[in-house]
């Protein structure tokens, strides 16, 4: 099927929509959503920065237009409290902050995270009152429904094309979820499915594996210190991604039996691969990722050493393999190699999952 915009919608139709957050997919969805006729809201911590409308290049589409906004402003009770819909697209590590500030001003929207992985539903769950919790609906999505660049903060953004595929969703409270998902299915014009549980988005199996694997795989050879991400892929890393995915998929059968992990793909099945080799070549050949450098800082001449402070490192591990990690001690199950991979990781960029589960996801917490 096809992904093309809709026509705009008609004033019965129209949402009213804030978007959190002023980076690449803020800047996309906002000016995606206005062209289909709805009313968008911006908070950000640069409202100045923008103007009142934005101009869009649709590559996907050969088209351009211009989107205008509703309001743009850094004071969350100046655009949450008329929106049906708040759509949070920030990094994990600014949920808590953001989910903070929205928290008082919420009242019977649907907060969606595009995409949620990073334990937003957990974020959610603790810092927004119960009785408030008991009125909205709170959604999450694996990946992100928009490919796209900005050109000029604030005032232009290349739409390159969208996400492969359906938008897959997680919704609380459940009996909502396909209300839910058909809203969000008219909101973007994308297909859409329901799936079962946030432990689907919270348990995803891309970067919070397969960025971890390879820096675990780098770590053990710090003299060389490679300098495509990609492109330089060995078997050790490989092989290592496959042995967490397998373990992940293992807890998947075993802890969660009632639960369809169906939305996701084992990684050699994802890429079409058999086994270690053929994985490193699969990863190495693909186009997109050539260019993507390995978060490294030379610390002498033509001598590198990997960067702790890179998001691959700050996110990925706390934020990704670590959540894991303790879904799994949570329901008792041993997953050694991605505890091996996290916690080598983690000491790496100066934390410990006792520091992760007390400061980030205190629910997680023994």
């Amino acid at each position: 099927m096809g992904i093309v915009p809709g026509e705009k919608q008609t004033n019965d139709e129209m949402v009213k929509v804030c978007i959190c957050g002023g980076g690449n997919e803020g800047h996309c969805i906002a000016g995606y959503l206005s062209h289909l006729g709805h009313s968008v809201n911006i908070l950000t911590r640069s409202p100045e920065q923008w103007k009142s409308e934005l101009q869009v290049t649709d590559h996907f589409n050969n088209q351009q237009y211009i989107s205008p906004l509703n309001k743009v402003s850094s004071n969350p009770a100046e655009v949450i409290p008329e929106s049906e819909i708040v759509l949070i697209s920030i990094p994990a590590f600014a949920f808590r902050d953001v989910i903070s500030n929205i928290a008082p001003h919420l009242t019977t929207q649907t907060i969606v995270a595009l995409p949620g992985s990073g334990g937003f539903d957990y974020i959610c769950s603790e810092i927004i009152p119960k009785d408030t919790q008991q009125h909205i609906a709170i959604a999450a999505s694996q990946r992100v429904p928009v490919i796209c660049r900005t050109s000029t903060y604030g005032i232009s953004v290349d739409l390159l094309g969208f996400c492969h595929g359906s938008m897959k969703y997680a919704v609380r409270p459940e009996h909502r979820g396909e209300e839910i998902c058909q809203q969000l299915r008219d909101l973007f014009q994308l297909p859409s499915e329901l799936i079962p549980s946030f432990l689907c988005i919270n348990c995803m199996n891309s970067n919070s594996l397969l960025h971890t694997t390879r820096l675990y795989a780098m770590l053990q050879k710090p003299d060389e210190v490679p300098a495509l991400f990609y492109a330089d892929w060995d078997d050790a890393a490989s092989e290592l991604l496959i042995a967490c995915d397998q373990e992940l998929h293992q807890f998947f059968a075993n802890a969660f039996p009632d639960i369809s992990f169906n939305s996701i793909k084992p990684i050699l099945l994802h890429y079409e691969s058999t086994d270690a080799a053929s994985l490193t070549k699969k990863i190495r050949s693909i186009p997109s990722l050539h260019s993507i450098k390995t978060p490294r800082v030379e610390i002498a001449p033509n001598k590198y050493a990997l960067d702790f402070e890179s998001r691959y490192f700050t996110a990925d591990f706390p934020y990704g393999i670590a959540l894991i990690l303790l879904i799994a001690n949570r329901h008792k199950y041993s997953v050694p190699t991605i505890e091996k991979v996290t916690l080598a990781g983690l000491q790496a960029c100066g934390w410990s999952l006792d520091r992760v589960a007390n400061e980030l996801f205190p629910t997680l917490a023994d």
